[in-house]
């Protein structure tokens, strides 16, 4: 998926930390550190940083190949939540984009952030 399509999948919506390579800018795939307009900074392997200059929809468009460990995963198709009253219900869609203010799909209904407690990975209980 492309990095623009992570929005939602997040609580916080912060995308740092999404590996991705960027054609001809980046050596290789590197964790995404920050970016701000026209700059963006990757975490090299020995620690160090690379500091590129990218349209901001070039790096939007940027196909995601992980995520950094120690960030959270985003939310996917087939995760668990559990709602604040302690039920537990699987993620059939995450809406893309800024539009819905209730961003995530299960089969019985449709949910903001605010009203999950928790999210497992992969189980469908």
């Amino acid at each position: 998926m492309k990095l623009r399509e992570y929005n939602n999948r997040f609580q916080d919506r912060n995308l740092l930390g999404a590996i991705i390579d960027i054609q001809n800018k980046t050596p290789e795939a590197m964790p995404l550190v920050f970016y701000s307009g026209t700059l963006a900074w990757f975490q090299k392997v020995n620690g160090e940083m690379l500091v590129i200059e990218i349209a901001p929809d070039d790096i939007l468009n940027a196909e995601v190949l992980g995520w950094k460990k120690g960030n959270p995963p985003p939310l996917m198709n087939g995760d668990t939540i559990v709602l604040l009253d302690g039920k537990k219900e699987v993620v059939i869609h995450v809406k893309e984009g800024d539009g819905s203010p209730f961003p995530i799909v299960t089969d019985k209904g449709q949910y903001k952030w605010e009203e999950i407690r928790l999210i497992v990975k992969g189980d469908r209980s």
